[in-house]
């Protein structure tokens, strides 16, 4: 009888040690396996649906592990929104601080594209009647275009005064005929506009100190130190001249 006795004890505790046994694999059947890291805790933990992040990362199986993965959060959906209104404030409140850190970086943009746009500033007053000669700004009463003609030192073209001019001054480079009804005679000039390779380029100062019989109106006899013959090939050109002040 003892013995029946112990046999059947002995069954019982095996049966209940089976269930024991068999009870946590019932009761973690609701969750896939390998769940410790798959999506299904991922899923959990976070509060999202198993679909979105399975959309989100396709080339992951369902089933597979994914420990050491990075993945990419989808948003919560609105009814876990809206039954964790918590969770709804605190992602508002990111978001404005957010917007508050890149509200600096944009106004510091905005200033330094402002800074490096040119300013038009206004033009300083540019002076009237300035001429510059030599790197110098001269000042000029008038401007007026003449025509031009060339003379030297030969005898034939100076009469019996000799290589002077009207001022009883030896003829030299600088030494321009003029009617003096048209510019008075000891009138610094600035003349410009010829072609003669023998005269200064660009222009030079002149003395308004002699005068001629055919020099009248707006005519002027440019004294050049060359012979007669190289001084005729001067002819006959329209240039311009500046009265200086």
């Amino acid at each position: 009888m003892k013995k029946r006795l112990l046999v059947t004890v002995t069954g019982v505790l095996l049966s209940v040690a089976t269930v024991l046994a068999i009870l946590p694999v019932y009761a973690s059947s609701d969750e896939p396996e390998g769940s410790a890291n798959s999506f299904y805790t991922v899923a959990q933990e976070y509060k999202l649906g198993m679909e979105s992040l399975l959309a989100d990362h396709p080339m992951i199986a369902a089933k597979d592990t994914v420990g050491g993965i990075e993945m990419s959060m989808p948003a919560p959906t609105k009814e876990f929104q809206a039954l964790n209104p918590l969770h709804a404030a605190s992602v508002q409140a990111e978001g404005q601080a957010s917007s508050e850190e890149a509200k600096p970086a944009t106004e510091a943009k905005a200033a330094k594209s402002a800074a490096a746009t040119p300013v038009n500033k206004p033009k300083k007053n540019v002076p009237k009647n300035v001429i510059t000669i030599n790197g110098r700004d001269m000042k000029y009463a008038k401007k007026l275009s003449m025509k031009a003609t060339a003379y030297t030192a030969h005898p034939s073209e100076n009469g019996p005064w000799g290589a002077v001019d009207a001022l009883g001054n030896d003829l030299k480079l600088g030494t321009v005929a003029v009617d003096p009804d048209v510019i008075p005679l000891g009138t610094k000039l600035f003349v410009t506009g010829y072609q003669f390779r023998h005269l200064p380029e660009g222009g030079y100062v002149a003395v308004a100190s002699d005068t001629g019989s055919k020099i009248k109106k707006k005519r002027i006899d440019l004294f050049v130190p060359v012979s007669k013959k190289v001084g005729s090939t001067f002819g006959v050109q329209q240039i311009e001249v500046y009265v200086l002040k």
